[in-house]
């Protein structure tokens, strides 16, 4: 990810703490654990949230950046929750059964 140009912090997290013992989605998933990141990191409770870039556009307005994407061409979604898929289906080659057929 990091040669594709992707954030090398963000590439960093995911590696050694996200997926620390294994790659699934509930690992992405999970609530971060130690409250010191939480206060650092604006807030942020969850481990894919870490994997966002937060931009105001406008005043009182957001953007949220997938930071794995490369540099210059990074996704932006209004809501960071529609990151969660991005990541999955894009980055991390998740795939979920389709429940309606």
């Amino acid at each position: 990810m990091i040669h594709e140009g992707a954030d090398t912090v963000a590439a960093m997290f995911l590696r050694y703490i996200i997926f620390a013992n294994g790659v699934t989605f509930d690992a992405l998933m999970a609530p971060l654990q130690t409250s010191d990141v939480v206060s650092v990191c604006d807030g942020t409770s969850k481990m894919w949230k870490m994997l966002l870039e937060t931009k105001e556009v406008m005043p009182g307005i957001k953007k949220y950046c997938c930071l794995l994407c490369p540099d210059g061409n990074r996704r932006e979604y209004r809501d960071g929750r529609d990151a969660v898929r991005h990541f999955s289906k894009d980055h991390l080659g998740f795939s979920f059964p389709c429940e309606y057929w």
